[in-house]
Formats: structure tokens, C-alpha cells, sequence
């Protein structure tokens, strides 16, 4: 299908040779490069060649998605054509890596980095996962929103200058408790009740118990002194 002229760029269809070099046979079998421009993208790639509109695959190794109005080069293999990478791009903001039929990539390196000067984003359809022998985040501010957060360690160790929690309902499991506070411990509360199975002991240089109505104690026995 011709496209207008006004419309249609100059894309003039080149061999691997170099352009310099002197015309050659290419030898059998050997693809045909050219350069092209994406047309379409949704329901199959159309690519213009020249004059022609082409139906092509992306090849394997090219990373980059194709986007419409995208400047690729294109190599015809048999009967197929295949979009070998991307060579230039209308409007540059923004591109996507994938791989072509594959359900997994994968990145290896003894280092790896990934810099965003603006905003890094890791998504997990499904799960996400971090693994390695230590980690480390550092930021400014740190937050975890979601509805559940699960953790299993051998030892949790936290070490802040004001914690602060606010919760509906705090339960507590554990088969020995130990707290130390240096200064005051204060409790507000509108009810409180200590049940305890055994024995129950305080201490401390001056006990104070102020109450607005009653004191009640109730047992069998009562020491006092």
C-alpha cells in the first residue's frame, strides 16, 4: 500500500555491507536490512518500508517494545519479517523492556544497578521478592502500606528515638516479658485488669493507691506488715 508523499519518509532499504564499499552479491540466504516505521502496534505490528506496509514479528533479541511512529530496522528471513531493534523514537519520555514470547528475564552481573533520578517503581503482579544475604534500605522516610505484614525472624532488634503505635486491638503472645523503662511509665487506661495464675509481687520505695470511692481487697487472708 503507497503512502502519500507528504506523509511517507525516505527509508531507503540497505544492505549489511558498509555503504562506502563497493556493491556486492549478498551471498544466499543472507536477510535483507532495511529501516522502517511502526504503524501500528495493537492486533500486530505494521511496519512501512519504502512504499510497502509489512506485517513483522519482533525478534527475540529486541528488548525494546515497539511503539507507533517508532524508526526500526527490519531483516527479512524467508517469508518473515522481523523488527531486529529500535533506532529512533518520536517522542523519547518513556520505553518498555521486554521479551518477546518469554515468560522470565533474567539480569546477571557481579553488580547490578538501577538509578532513577526521579521515581523507582517495583511491581509484582502477583509476588515480589528480595532476596540476599543482607539488606539494606536506606531512606528518609520509609512506609509499608497493605493489609497484612508477616514476620519471621530468630531476633528483632529496633532502635528509634520515638515510637509511636496506634492500633484498634494490640495482642500480645509471649512466654517471658522484660521491660525496662528508666523514667517514668505511665498507663491510661479506662479499664484495667491483671489476671495473674501464681504470684503476683511489687515493690517500691513509696507506694501511693488514691481512689475516689472504694478500696477492696478480697481473699481469704489479708497481711499487712
Amino acid at each position: 500500500m503507497a503512502m502519500p508523499e507528504e506523509e511517507r519518509s525516505v527509508l531507503p532499504c540497505v544492505r549489511s555491507a558498509s555503504p562506502s564499499a563497493a556493491p556486492e552479491r549478498p551471498a544466499a540466504g543472507a536477510p535483507d536490512l532495511c529501516a522502517g516505521r511502526v504503524l501500528a502496534v495493537a492486533g500486530g505490528l505494521r511496519v512501512a518500508v519504502e512504499e510497502d506496509e509489512v506485517a513483522a514479528r519482533r525478534a527475540f533479541g529486541c528488548l525494546v517494545e515497539p511503539a507507533v511512529g517508532d524508526r526500526v530496522l527490519v531483516a527479512q528471513v524467508g517469508g518473515e519479517v522481523f523488527i531486529l531493534s529500535v533506532l529512533d523514537r518520536l517522542v523519547g519520555d518513556a520505553a518498555r523492556v521486554s521479551v518477546p514470547g518469554g515468560a522470565e528475564l533474567t539480569v546477571s552481573a557481579p553488580t547490578l544497578n538501577l538509578e532513577a533520578g526521579q521515581r523507582l517503581v517495583l511491581a509484582g503482579a502477583e509476588d515480589a521478592l528480595v532476596r540476599g544475604r543482607r539488606v539494606t534500605i536506606q531512606a528518609e522516610t520509609l512506609s509499608f502500606v497493605g493489609r497484612l505484614l508477616s514476620q519471621v525472624m530468630d531476633q528483632v532488634r529496633s532502635v528509634v528515638r520515638r515510637q509511636e503505635t496506634t492500633a484498634r486491638t494490640v495482642v500480645l503472645h509471649a512466654d517471658e516479658r522484660t521491660t525496662i523503662v528508666r523514667g517514668a511509665d505511665v498507663v491510661q487506661a479506662g479499664t484495667l485488669v491483671q489476671q495473674v495464675d501464681t504470684v503476683s509481687s511489687s515493690s517500691a520505695a513509696t507506694a501511693v493507691i488514691v481512689a475516689r470511692e472504694d478500696v477492696r481487697l478480697d481473699a481469704k487472708r489479708v497481711t499487712v506488715g
